[in-house]
């Protein structure tokens, strides 16, 4: 396959291209919304709980909050409407920072739906017996998103929830909630009645255009409920905001498409899923 060679100017002509609901907006140019999630009170909830970099109360950003409200979106009988989803961005977009504050709310926060308010909003509760295991490929890489945990939690996080928190296990509400670091391994996760499981994993593919290597690290995140039986599923993908340059090596997995020269380029792609009987 012949190389091809961009300028920016030309990649930046390109139309990009959107995978997903995060990025649709409708004819006004407004972004498209769930009518029904638990999103804006996870959002209150992780500001009042958890702690950004600087100390202050964490904030998600428009594109983080977009995604956190479809992902929480409930339908007329508070079942979540979307049953899976994938979030893949470029290296350093801060996926392993939403990924915590999702591991900490899974954890203690609003993360179930309870009933409708007198508003006819969704209300959420915590789950009463959260297990999350971050996962990767071997215990190593779970690092990244471990490593954030501590920084995030507020002390009245900590004095309310009861905190017991460790380098790769963390316990909350008397040791019924819990959150630890696990390797992928089948025989490792064969029965657990884990609530959220985000894994991360990483591989390189080649690329015969003028951005050399490419470097993608995925991170899956699974949410069954406690009793599995059929699983029905519907598939929710983030967008992809960079377009790729024709000529250039498609990955094999459809994994953000990047085309700016660089030696090596890296995107990350959460899947997140939910199983109910």
């Amino acid at each position: 396959m012949a190389t091809v060679t961009l300028t920016p100017e030309e990649i930046d002509l390109l139309d990009p291209t959107f995978i997903g609901p995060t990025w649709q907006q409708d004819a006004f140019g407004r972004w498209v919304l769930p009518g029904k999630t638990l999103g804006w009170q996870i959002a209150g909830w992780s500001a009042e709980y958890l702690r950004s970099e600087d100390g202050g109360p964490w904030k998600f950003t428009r594109e983080q909050l977009r995604f956190v409200l479809h992902w929480y979106a409930v339908d007329e009988n508070g079942r979540f409407t979307n049953r899976k989803g994938v979030l893949q961005r470029m290296k350093g977009w801060g996926k392993d920072p939403l990924l915590a504050v999702l591991c900490l709310v899974e954890l203690c926060g609003p993360s179930r739906f309870s009933h409708w308010d007198e508003a006819g909003e969704p209300v959420g509760v915590p789950h009463p017996r959260a297990w999350v295991q971050v996962t990767a490929v071997n215990q190593s890489q779970t690092t990244n998103t471990m490593a954030l945990i501590p920084s995030l939690m507020s002390d009245a996080f900590k004095a309310k929830y009861g905190i017991k928190d460790g380098a790769v296990l963390i316990r909350a509400n008397g040791g019924k909630c819990r959150l630890e670091a696990v390797t992928s391994s089948f025989r490792a996760l064969e029965g657990k009645r884990t609530t959220f499981l985000p894994c991360s994993t990483r591989r390189i593919t080649g690329c015969s255009a003028t951005t050399g290597t490419r470097c993608t690290r995925r991170s899956t995140v699974t949410r069954p409920s406690r009793t599995v039986a059929i699983s029905r599923s519907r598939t929710l993908t983030c967008p992809v905001k960079t377009p790729w340059p024709s000529g250039c090596a498609s990955p094999s997995t459809r994994s953000l498409r990047a085309g700016r020269s660089a030696s090596a380029s890296c995107t990350t792609r959460s899947r997140l899923t939910r199983r109910r009987p």
